[in-house]
């Protein structure tokens, strides 16, 4: 998870091997400053250098999937669904995974499956927007019948718009979470 600002990035990092070809849970989730990284809830990483780190919506917009400045790009190789937004620390310490699809908790500013051929916001909250060649795919389904599929290369999923409210968190609590099956290295 790395929040961009200026130029500047603010990162968490973890020493995990994430298995391939198989899904996974993956939340990142900060609470009063303290950033935690889970998988497969398990708490992985957490720090609390984040407490003055501001994740402002404003001049950007936030992306999932893909990572590219100055010269560095980065983008996700495999499939992802149970995608969830919220404005609040859903989890703070170990957790048992869910079993089904993520719902529409209170504060959930985004929520998507991706299932049955359908890329869209299920909160109603924000507009998604693809880019690259971001697809619904069959070959790789968690709930319903299909996943968002990444390529590995320029392709990203926007969330909202240029400086969205409802995405920028600023010091509060937040929880950005997904399903994730790996077809390349993280």
């Amino acid at each position: 998870f790395t929040r961009t600002l200026n130029g500047v990035n603010t990162s968490i990092t973890y020493n995990v091997t994430i298995p391939q070809r198989t899904w996974n849970h993956v939340a990142v989730s900060r609470e009063s400053g303290t950033i935690r990284l889970f998988l497969n809830g398990a708490l992985v990483s957490s720090s609390a250098a984040w407490s003055s780190v501001a994740v402002n919506g404003t001049g950007y917009t936030p992306k999932i999937g893909g990572l590219g400045f100055s010269g560095y790009n980065h983008y996700f190789n495999g499939y992802i669904t149970g995608l969830r937004v919220a404005r609040s620390a859903l989890y703070t310490a170990a957790f048992s995974v869910p079993t089904s699809a993520p719902t529409n908790v209170s504060n959930t500013v985004l929520l998507s499956n991706f299932a049955n051929g359908i890329i869209s916001d299920r909160s109603r909250n924000l507009n998604i927007a693809t880019i690259g060649n971001v697809s619904i795919s069959s070959d790789a389904a968690k709930f319903g019948s299909g996943s968002l599929s990444f390529n590995g290369s320029n392709t990203i999923l926007a969330i909202g718009a240029i400086a969205d409210p409802r995405l920028n968190f600023g010091s509060r609590d937040f929880t950005i979470e997904a399903w994730i099956n790996t077809t390349g290295t993280i």
